[in-house]
């Protein structure tokens, strides 16, 4: 757009190899970690303004549920998860890159409340945070 007038709209290519359909103006795309730097710029202006008080602190000071452990089993587990800072959640060395329900639909993925209990309460680091 350039004064209100749009002056391009092109959308070229194929969705994938797994999907051959052209691309559209109205073709969606998963984003996943491209949404990480807007999401860093937001965490940082709340270490800047004072809500988050450091990027090393722990999630759980911030999201308690994050380090919960309903067993002695999940205890000894999640020692790892507990050592999962707020750095490294934005750098993706937290070790939860690849945590999903096994039965994961899109509308799973898209549900905040279904997803944040799972994590909270499932997923486990697949190594040492860091």
């Amino acid at each position: 757009l350039r004064n209100g007038t749009e002056i391009a709209n092109i959308a070229a290519g194929t969705i994938g190899v797994a999907n051959p359909r052209p691309v559209t103006p109205s073709t969606l795309f998963n984003i996943f970690s491209v949404s990480k730097g807007l999401l860093t710029i937001g965490v940082l202006r709340l270490v800047q303004d004072g809500p988050i008080d450091s990027l090393d602190d722990p999630v759980s000071k911030y999201w308690p549920a994050f380090a919960n452990h309903n067993s002695e089993q999940q205890q000894l587990q999640s020692q790892q998860k507990s050592e999962v800072t707020v750095r490294h959640l934005l750098t993706h060395q937290a070790g939860l890159a690849n945590v999903y329900p096994e039965d994961a639909t899109l509308d799973t993925l898209l549900d905040w409340h279904a997803m944040t209990s799972f994590i909270a309460e499932h997923a486990e680091p697949s190594h040492k945070p860091g």
